[in-house]
């Protein structure tokens, strides 16, 4: 479930610097993928950001590779 952040985090979060564990499932099958992640802004606006993975484990890799390549052709 995603959760609203609020704008002293987001403040913090948004130099790139810091980074937040994050914990989220892609299939109710799957162990949930566990990593740390930074955050992004996107390139053309303020109001759009993204997770960039640090040091994602090989087995979480794999699982949002498989998740990834199945929907990518829908």
């Amino acid at each position: 479930m995603a959760k609203n952040v609020d704008e002293p985090t987001l403040s913090m979060l948004d130099d790139g610097k810091m980074k937040a564990r994050v914990n989220f499932t892609l299939n109710t099958n799957d162990n949930p993928v566990q990593t740390f992640a930074s955050l992004v802004r996107h390139t053309n606006s303020d109001k759009f950001y993204g997770l960039q993975f640090l040091d994602i484990p090989e087995a979480s890799h794999i699982q949002i590779k498989s998740v990834v390549e199945k929907f990518a052709f829908c």
